[in-house]
């Protein structure tokens, strides 16, 4: 079954704006793991349970504890000239800042040339890309910094990745981001009351597949995905439980923008 699941309780699908299509494909896992391969792509590591152990992110002997912290190594790897960065992530939760941090622009910002896999076992399992299951083995990237039983202290996006670049997130849980910020006069650029879950700016071209996009809030359009002016492939995701502020168009679980947006 390939599809997306939009099942964001009475709020809208939606689409204004420039250029878009959000497409729904299959990922051939055996065609990417064929791929990084032949173009020798830079591997980091992730895993939350991992105790320090002089940790640099070389796969599960060092992972690194903390999601940002790899993110920064894969800048880096690409700075110095890698073609590519594949960030395997194990099973746990994961945020954007540290724990009790107040700093709610916290986000995780994908830029060009990197690509999120979660869904690993704790310890990496046998060490191979095969070992991930993220059908059955949840790695969460969430918003909640710091009372987890009210979203006011929450990151407003959990993910934003930048405009013109190309990024694969796959087999990640993306929750509790809340977009609660509320400008008077509104600035309709100002992320902080759009895209509680994930932004997608302008001239991206984005994949996201075997993921879910849930329980995220925004108080104008997006609550679990905000697009603009980008290109999406949506492959066998679910989006549930996001809202917006607003019923109607704005697009509790996903907003997107484009005269010619597209969902098959």
């Amino acid at each position: 079954m390939i599809g997306i699941q939009l099942t964001q309780q009475g709020r809208g699908l939606s689409g204004a704006g420039t250029a878009l299509a959000v497409l729904l494909a299959l990922i051939a896992m055996a065609g990417i793991a064929q791929v990084r391969a032949q173009n020798g792509t830079e591997i980091i590591c992730v895993d939350a349970s991992a105790a320090p152990n002089g940790e640099d992110g070389s796969c599960w002997e060092h992972p690194f504890p903390d999601l940002q912290d790899a993110l920064d190594q894969a800048e880096t790897e690409l700075t110095n000239g890698a073609d590519s960065v594949e960030i395997w992530i194990a099973a746990g939760i994961y945020l954007p800042t540290a724990v009790d941090s107040d700093d709610r622009d916290a986000s995780f910002t994908l830029f060009d040339g990197v690509s999120l896999y979660g869904g690993f076992p704790s310890g990496g399992g046998d060490g191979t890309f095969g070992a991930r299951d993220p059908e059955n083995i949840t790695t969460t990237l969430s918003g909640n910094l710091g009372d987890q039983s009210n979203n006011d202290d929450n990151s407003y996006t959990v993910v934003t990745v930048e405009e013109d670049v190309t990024v694969i997130i796959d087999g990640v849980t993306i929750s509790d981001g809340s977009a609660d910020a509320f400008s008077h006069p509104i600035d309709v650029e100002d992320l902080k009351y759009r895209a509680g879950g994930i932004a997608i700016l302008n001239d991206a071209d984005v994949t996201i597949a075997n993921s879910e996009i849930s329980g995220n809030f925004a108080g104008l359009v997006g609550g679990g995905i905000y697009v603009a002016g980008a290109t999406v492939t949506i492959a066998n995701s679910t989006i549930k439980d996001n809202f917006t502020y607003e019923t109607g168009t704005h697009g509790g679980g996903i907003r997107v923008g484009g005269n010619n947006a597209r969902l098959e």
